[in-house]
């Protein structure tokens, strides 16, 4: 039997090969796309391609990559799923909100920001309009990131769609309601190892007899989620019915952050074949050629899979060894 005992090292670990440097803030930047080049508005002032299905399934900006038509289909230049740009500054209140939906409650995007997250508004900067479809399998709205690595998530500005806003202004909606009742945006993070951590939003709730709204860009701390390679949206509301949630699930967004992490996870082990991607909370086993088997540094088998993702947050710090046929690879967690 080969064996190969050797302790994790990096592989990531010269600045060189990140796009940015580690520690660096990025910023989506809606001025300077890179799929597309750029965004075209058309006269309601929302992009020119919000209902192209055949060339953006989802759009880019430089390391995000925003879903746009998730279901691959516009059925025929009437729907969109995801996320579209908008520079539609309207915030009032629409006879025909299918036509026009394409407005936010603070008036526009946000031109300058602080560091205590106090934001000027300007009707002629873009913002991002995101639009959750909770019928379909797929993650409607998904931010992946175009070269593969992870970030660790910061945050966002959010504020009401006019659509949402005034559906839950209305009378019929006010007299149906309860103290606690709540329209959330949920956030998830997805790491290496495919686990997810959530973390919410408050759009609307009812408490002390009055619905409170937001108007304004409020700052969402997406930090909680951790070093992700994904995040993705999904909303929860009060009014449910039959055939799923009553509540329009729009919402506004702008200015999302991530960070470069200051060293990567990502460590690898290995022999020429049989190579382990040390993640956080799990190992990634590359070549195996027949079940991968995990035994502690004493002897004892601790499993037996022919999958390739094996969980250790549940393991105790120490010494294993991965081993698959004649293969077998030394650890250290």
């Amino acid at each position: 039997m080969r064996k190969l005992f050797t302790f994790c090292t990096a592989l990531l670990v010269a600045v060189g090969l990140f796009a940015y440097n580690p520690g660096e803030v990025i910023t989506l930047d809606l001025a300077n796309p890179t799929k597309p080049t750029s965004f075209t508005f058309n006269e309601k002032n929302y992009w020119t391609e919000t209902y192209n299905d055949s060339d953006y399934f989802y759009w880019e900006s430089q390391v995000f990559r925003l879903s746009h038509i998730i279901d691959s289909t516009s059925w025929g230049g009437t729907y969109y799923d995801g996320f579209t740009v908008s520079k539609n500054a309207d915030s009032s209140r629409q006879t025909n909100w299918v036509a026009n939906q394409w407005g936010c409650m603070a008036g526009g995007g946000i031109a300058t920001e602080n560091e205590a997250h106090e934001v000027t508004v300007s009707a002629a900067v873009p913002y991002v309009i995101g639009f959750w479809n909770s019928f379909s399998p797929s993650k409607t709205l998904d931010v992946l990131f175009n070269d593969g690595k992870t970030y660790e998530a910061l945050g966002m500005y959010v504020c009401n769609h006019p659509w949402m806003y005034y559906v839950q202004a209305d009378s019929a909606a006010l007299s149906s309601m309860s103290n606690g009742d709540k329209v959330k945006l949920i956030a998830h993070g997805v790491d290496t190892c495919n686990n997810e951590t959530t973390t919410e939003f408050v759009l609307s709730e009812f408490k002390d007899g009055a619905l409170v709204q937001e108007t304004a860009w409020q700052w969402f701390d997406l930090s909680s989620l951790g070093e992700v390679k994904e995040i993705y949206f999904t909303m929860e509301s009060w009014d449910v019915g039959a055939w799923g949630i009553n509540t329009p699930t729009y919402f506004c967004m702008d200015k999302l952050k991530v960070r470069v992490p200051q060293s990567s996870n990502l460590k690898m082990v290995g022999s020429e074949v049989l190579k382990v991607f040390c993640h956080r909370d799990c190992i990634e086993v590359v070549g195996a050629s027949q079940p991968i088997e995990l035994y502690t540094i004493q002897g004892v088998r601790l499993l037996s899979t022919t999958e390739n993702r094996i969980a250790t947050s549940h393991l105790p710090s120490g010494v294993y060894i991965v081993k698959s046929g004649n293969q077998s690879v030394k650890i250290v967690k």
